[in-house]
């Protein structure tokens, strides 16, 4: 009698092992354990990094999506920001002018270019500096980024 509570207990245990173990193995085929492995990976690899490391990181993966897509104004403007952000002043300034040529007379672009220009002759407003402010204002005139130079 006791076997035979055991079979059944047993029996009772085997479905809800197969359909686990069944589950785990659909998840790993699905490819979806391999994206979670994969992010758990570069978040420790971030961890790891030194910030200079990061930002270099950072910077070339502004670069790569401008080279994807060179007549993306937005990749240009991404790229110039992380060049402002490095103090990278004339590259800042390069890679405005690019964003700009591309997207057109913009308050945003034109305000973040003035915000480079201030930088880049040590926090002094130049004419550059206020024809951006001056431009930028013109187009939106609470465009912060000019409102706050």
């Amino acid at each position: 009698m006791a076997e035979a509570a055991m079979s059944v207990r047993g029996g009772a245990l085997l479905g809800p092992l197969l359909a686990i173990l069944l589950a785990l193995l659909l998840y790993g085929l699905s490819g979806r354990g391999s994206v979670v492995w994969q992010a758990q990976r570069q978040q420790q690899e971030a961890a790891q990094m030194t910030a200079q490391q990061q930002a270099d990181r950072q910077l070339t993966q502004r670069w790569l999506a401008v080279r994807a897509a060179p007549q993306d104004s937005a990749a240009w403007a991404a790229l110039a920001q992380r060049y402002l952000e490095r103090n990278e002043y004339r590259e800042a300034l390069r890679a405005y002018d690019r964003a700009l040529q591309l997207r057109g007379e913009n308050a945003e672009l034109l305000a973040a270019r003035a915000t480079a220009h201030y930088y880049a002759a040590g926090q002094r407003m130049t004419p550059p500096a206020q024809a951006d402010v001056t431009a930028a204002s013109r187009l939106d005139a609470q465009e912060v980024s000019a409102l706050m130079l």
